[in-house]
């Protein structure tokens, strides 16, 4: 069987994770795959709440359980199916707010995005290579100017960042600084990083 790597990109909301991974595909399209926690939220019913409001950066809001089995079936070379709100395959999530189901194959390099990405033992011990992306609060809040709320930045995100998401930096293999670096200098650090990951034997599996 082939080997199946898996490769965690973790940091806090705007750091760069999508922009990243996002680059990584598009550099190698038949080596790369993809899954993102965003896909792993539970129902709006089940989130917890924080100053009277849904708290979307709770950990608790994410069904690790199903994030867990589904990488241990790409891991074993093994299609999934999941429900997605990624633009790309679903443009009209805008409007409609509704998640499609999609197939997802295995490739040799799957890359798993997401803030929570380390704070999960177990998908932790599945992943390959650990990478988190460092930027400020300051910095990763200008990144998500299409969020403009902040009253939720100051009562919810910042302080569910320090309580939960920060912590987790600690199981990173390799901390990337993308405080003062764009989109491009960040992928051209990581993608030295997965030279070693090219082998021969992931071109015989493409």
């Amino acid at each position: 069987m082939k080997r199946i790597v898996l490769i965690g990109i973790a940091g806090g909301s705007g750091a760069g994770k999508s922009t990243l991974t996002s680059k990584l595909m598009a550099s190698d399209p038949d080596a790369y795959g993809f899954i993102e926690l965003d896909d792993y939220m539970k129902k709006v019913e089940d989130v917890p709440k924080l100053l009277g409001r849904d708290n979307w950066d709770h950990p608790e809001t994410i069904d690790f359980g199903k994030l867990v089995q589904d990488l241990k079936d790409l891991k074993a070379g093994r299609s999934i199916m999941r429900l997605t709100k990624n633009r790309s395959y679903n443009p009209s999530f805008g409007e409609t707010r509704i998640m499609i189901p999609i197939e997802v194959r295995p490739r040799p390099i799957m890359l798993v995005e997401g803030f929570y990405i380390l704070y999960d033992r177990r998908v932790r011990d599945l992943l390959d290579k650990k990478i988190w992306l460092e930027a400020g609060h300051e910095r990763r809040w200008e990144r998500r100017a299409h969020f403009k709320d902040d009253q939720y930045e100051t009562g919810v995100n910042k302080p569910m960042y320090e309580q939960f998401v920060f912590p987790t930096r600690q199981y990173a293999d390799a901390i990337i600084d993308a405080e003062g670096k764009n989109g491009e200098e960040v992928f051209r650090e990581v993608e030295v990083m997965m030279k070693p990951y090219f082998t021969k034997e992931l071109h015989k599996f493409i």
